[in-house]
């Protein structure tokens, strides 16, 4: 199935190492008590103090970190592989949805934003 589409491979090896890491991270919070990694890796925000690690709140967690990893395919896969049929307004779409995803990235990098990068995001999206 990877081979279908134009980056399955590389996706696939993405959303595998992710959800091994989330597999993981379920193993500690259980048998450590720990949500910290868990909670990272599937809210991707810092853990909330009053939460304990119980069956019912890991199992939330890997439940979240599941439609990540299946967001993450159905993103990182691409389009099927073969000649593009997409005409011009339909690669113009494209091509502003992944610049918006783009800038995203930036977030987690930059703490605070100076004017002109808010400016330039909102233009970006």
């Amino acid at each position: 199935m990877p081979r279908r589409y134009r980056s399955g491979v590389p996706a696939l090896l993405i959303v595998s190492v992710y959800a091994v890491a989330l597999a993981v991270a379920a193993v500690i919070a259980l048998t450590a008590g720990d949500l910290g990694v868990l909670w990272r890796l599937s809210l991707f925000t810092e853990v909330d103090e009053d939460a304990a690690a119980t069956w019912p709140s890991v199992l939330v967690l890997v439940l979240a970190g599941t439609l990540w990893a299946w967001a993450g395919w159905q993103s990182l896969r691409g389009p099927l592989a073969g000649p593009s049929e997409l005409d011009r307004d339909a690669r113009r779409l494209r091509a502003a949805l992944y610049a918006a995803a783009a800038s995203w990235l930036f977030y987690f990098l930059i703490p605070s934003w100076p004017w002109w990068a808010t400016v330039l995001d909102s233009v970006v999206m």
